[in-house]
């Protein structure tokens, strides 16, 4: 889909997105509206705090206990770092293998 035309009469991308829900899917506007509105929570993280080299990963609650679904577990968002400064000082000193073994301490 050519979006080029779109994007000259200041559509933003949230219109843009549920334009092709309802011409694309053949969603009926209520759905595709409560798609983009979901899309936006889920996906929106304006207070995560996350700097270079950190990913944001939705993790099982350690308040959990074992025995339950996936789904039925409380879930919370952890910020993982996979690269960080002081990544390289470890590889220089002292070597690939200790440089793999301070990046999975740090993200375990």
């Amino acid at each position: 889909m050519n979006d080029i035309y779109v994007t000259k009469s200041g559509m933003t991308k949230e219109q843009m997105f549920r334009l092709r829900l309802i011409n694309g899917f053949n969603f009926a506007p209520i759905i595709a509206d409560a798609i983009v509105d979901l899309s936006k929570d889920f996906f929106q993280n304006d207070n995560s705090g996350i700097c270079n080299g950190q990913i944001l990963y939705l993790a099982i609650s350690d308040e959990e206990g074992p025995g339950k679904s996936i789904l039925d577990s409380k879930h919370v968002e952890v910020i993982l770092t996979l690269d960080a400064p002081e990544d390289m000082e470890v590889y220089e000193k002292f070597g690939l293998s200790a440089y793999r073994q301070h990046i999975l301490l740090r993200v375990t």
